[in-house]
């Protein structure tokens, strides 16, 4: 729960198509294993911010964009900062 402000970082994110599971392989990172993510629609995080009353104050670009294989739309990371209303 969050008082005031709220940042999400490094957050994969995409325009046009709805949220979706993903699998991460970081093997290249020297992490031996899998496991699943979620990769968010932002109107759809935007909604759900304000619903739980917080407005969106800054986002900021990473420029992160790993390929996700076989996705629906391909993913841009960014931060959202909020602050609840």
């Amino acid at each position: 729960m969050a008082e005031s402000y709220l940042y999400i970082a490094n957050m994969p994110s995409v325009q046009k198509v709805p949220s979706f599971v993903f699998v991460q392989r970081p093997y290249q990172y020297g992490y031996d294993t899998e496991y699943l993510a979620w990769c968010l629609n932002q109107t759809e995080l935007l909604h759900v911010a304000e619903e739980a009353e917080f407005k969106l104050i800054r986002k900021f670009v990473y420029g992160h964009k790993p390929v996700i294989h076989g996705a629906p739309e391909q993913n841009v990371y960014y931060g959202y900062l909020f602050k609840r209303i």
